[in-house]
C-alpha cells in the first residue's frame, strides 16, 4: 500500500531539496573564501536535509503481513529510518527523521558560525577614526 503524494507536497519537496542544494553549496563557498571550517557543518546538515527529502518513503501502514515481505517500511511496528516521519499537521506534510536530523545539524553549524567567526576589522579593539576634511585637501 503506497501512498501517492500530492501535487503541492512534490512541489514542497522540489523547493525544499533546492533550498537544501543552495544552503550546502553557499556553506562550502564560506568555508572556502573565509577559511573557517565551521561552515562545513552546515553544508553537511544540509546534505544531509537533502538527504531526507529525497530518500523519504511514503508507505502507510498496513496490516497485511505479504505486504511487510516486499516492503518492509509498511510495518507498523517497526518504520525504519526512511519511514518513520512527524507530520506537521499546520503544513499538512510528513517530515522525515533523516530531514529533521539534518535541519538541526545545519542549525547547529549556523550558530557556530555566529558564536565563533571573528569580527573582521575587531583586531585593536578601536575603531578606525575618519579621515578629516581640512587633511584631505589636495588642491
Amino acid at each position: 500500500m503506497q501512498c501517492n503524494p500530492q501535487a503541492q507536497q512534490v512541489v514542497v519537496g522540489i523547493a525544499a531539496v533546492l533550498v537544501g542544494c543552495g544552503v550546502a553549496s553557499f556553506s562550502v563557498y564560506l568555508a572556502c573564501h573565509n577559511h573557517n571550517w565551521i561552515h562545513l557543518i552546515t553544508a553537511v546538515g544540509a546534505v544531509v536535509f537533502v538527504a531526507g527529502v529525497v530518500g523519504q518513503r511514503a508507505y502507510g501502514p498496513t496490516q497485511d503481513p505479504a505486504m511487510w515481505a516486499f516492503c518492509p517500511a509498511a510495518s507498523p511496528d517497526h518504520p525504519g529510518v526512511w519511514a518513520a516521519s512527524l507530520t506537521l499537521p499546520a503544513l499538512g506534510l510528513a517530515v522525515s527523521t533523516v530531514a529533521l536530523a539534518g535541519l538541526f545539524i545545519a542549525v547547529i553549524g549556523i550558530c557556530g558560525v555566529l558564536i565563533f567567526e571573528p569580527v573582521r576589522g575587531a583586531d585593536d579593539g578601536s575603531a578606525a577614526l575618519p579621515e578629516r576634511f581640512e587633511d584631505a585637501d589636495t588642491v
